[in-house]
């Protein structure tokens, strides 16, 4: 899942971003998941597999309440 179909090149990362809107609108991914997408876009020669760890280190690590 994490190059949407997109392969590395010119232009993907933002593509790539554009599709993850779409996902995000219809239910099928995380407003973080989305966030991750954002950051990866401005680097085309990367996909966004590191962004989206830290997103899964984050909801594996559970809510970080202060008290």
């Amino acid at each position: 899942m994490t190059l949407l179909g997109i392969p590395l090149g010119a232009g993907s990362g933002r593509t790539r971003y554009a599709r993850a809107m779409l996902l995000y609108h219809e239910g099928e991914i995380t407003i973080d998941q989305l966030e991750a997408y954002r950051i990866a876009s401005a680097e085309d020669h990367l996909g966004p597999e590191i962004e989206l760890q830290k997103v899964e280190a984050s909801v594996a690590a559970g809510p970080n309440l202060k008290e």
